[in-house]
């Protein structure tokens, strides 16, 4: 099976097996799931920040990493600005990655220990956080994941098909702005076709529009900050447990950025902000 064929039919099976996660199983089995996800893309992380780690450290930095997890889940769930400041935080760093991209620069992610959990464990978190919302949350990040997934796939293909111009060949060679393009247009339409088919909540369509467009652009920026820390650690994949898609982080680097920005607008007006 070559590479394309791999990606495929990965990239189906894990978006069949995540939306029926989404939409059938309750926010508790959510929340320890993604616990899992992690501990799988913070031991990438290490690995890619210091190399193969050995079994002490990696179970210490396992139980490490699901303990700040869950503790962001119950700061998300109980202090109400830790969204707007996780979302915040976010923002800074995407408009750093972003002058440095559009400059033709190219510069290296810190190594200390802590980076690491502090771009994933928030990120993550926020999955069972929206998810137990309310009786729209398995669909609200129903609509995200497509979006995620449909800017991911209409980048690839669009970027393989027409992708002539360089978004940012220092730190990512391979992404152009016709993939980038592609990849808004089909993640946009991805993410309102779930909430026009399903959604019943309080935000207007418009709204969502709006919230989609931000939030898939946080991502693509997100997608080179990760691409930015693979060159300074000199590999160009954070793992291979994904056929065709390489490791976790691979496949969720653009999640890590899109969801902190995408909860603000969600989550703020249903936590009291």
């Amino acid at each position: 099976m070559d590479t394309l064929s791999k990606r495929v039919s990965t990239g189906l099976a894990l978006a069949f097996c995540a939306t029926g996660l989404i939409v059938y199983a309750p926010s508790k089995v959510i929340l320890a799931l993604a616990g899992v996800v992690a501990i799988l893309a913070t031991l990438e992380w290490e690995s890619l920040r210091v190399g193969k780690l050995g079994t002490v450290e990696t179970l210490v930095s396992g139980i490490l990493t699901l303990l700040v997890t869950f503790l962001f889940v119950w700061l998300f769930e109980n202090i109400a600005w830790t969204v707007w400041a996780v979302g915040l935080g976010w923002t800074v760093l995407l408009v750093w990655v972003g002058l440095i991209a559009l400059s033709g620069q190219t510069s290296s992610v810190s190594r200390a220990r802590l980076v690491g959990p502090l771009i994933i464990c928030p990120s993550i978190a926020l999955i069972p956080v929206i998810h137990a919302t309310d009786s729209n949350g398995p669909i609200v990040l129903l609509a995200a994941f497509a979006a995620i997934w449909g800017s991911d796939t209409g980048a690839y293909f669009s970027g393989r098909k027409w992708g002539k111009y360089r978004l940012a060949p220092k730190v990512s060679p391979g992404k152009t702005w016709e993939g980038v393009s592609g990849g808004l247009l089909l993640g946009l339409l991805a993410g309102l076709g779930i909430i026009r088919a399903f959604y019943d909540g309080g935000i207007p369509y418009l709204s969502w529009f709006v919230i989609l467009i931000i939030s898939i652009s946080a991502g693509v920026i997100g997608d080179l900050f990760e691409s930015m820390f693979k060159r300074s650690s000199g590999k160009k994949d954070s793992g291979n447990l994904l056929p065709g898609h390489g490791g976790i982080l691979d496949r969720i680097d653009s999640m890590l950025a899109f969801l902190p920005i995408f909860a603000v607008f969600i989550l703020s007006s249903k936590v009291g902000v």
